[in-house]
């Protein structure tokens, strides 16, 4: 009786371990694509809308920035294009997210090459990454919401 209340237990143990895991393992790509769509319902002014030609231009542990067309309506009723950015940042335990408009604004992205260039035209892969948390973090805490703690 005891070796198959063990057992029984040890079982339990490890699906419960096996769910804190898979939980616990979603990365920040993860995250950002999964609020991605909560965001933009908050500030498009019609839900009617899609996204469409995604992609993951950067990702690591504390930002993650996805390019992508969104199609929604205009004022007029009419359906429009625009290239965005979705940019999720995590700093000191905050986080912040984003939308860049690329028909207004300039890709956060384009703009961290250019500020990492050195004079030969080429970019430091390390500044680049620097450039790219330091104004992503900016832009997101200035124009975007606050996330979580």
């Amino acid at each position: 009786m005891f070796t198959a209340t063990f057992a029984a237990m040890k079982r339990i143990f490890l699906l419960l371990l096996t769910a804190t895991l898979l939980f616990t393992a979603c990365s920040f790509k993860d995250k950002a694509e999964r609020r991605l769509n909560g965001y933009l319902s908050s500030i498009v002014a019609d839900p009617d809308f899609s996204i469409e030609e995604k992609e993951i231009a950067y990702e690591d542990g504390s930002l993650c920035i996805i390019q992508f067309k969104l199609r929604a309506k205009n004022a007029f009723g009419g359906y429009v294009f625009s290239k965005c950015e979705y940019i999720l940042s995590r700093e000191d335990d905050l986080t912040y997210e984003h939308v860049v408009f690329l028909d207004k604004e300039t890709s956060i992205c384009e703009l961290a090459k250019w500020r990492a260039r050195d004079g030969l035209g080429s970019y430091d892969e390390g500044k680049y990454r620097d450039e790219l948390h330091r104004l992503a973090f900016d832009v997101a805490v200035k124009y975007g919401s606050f996330v979580e703690h």
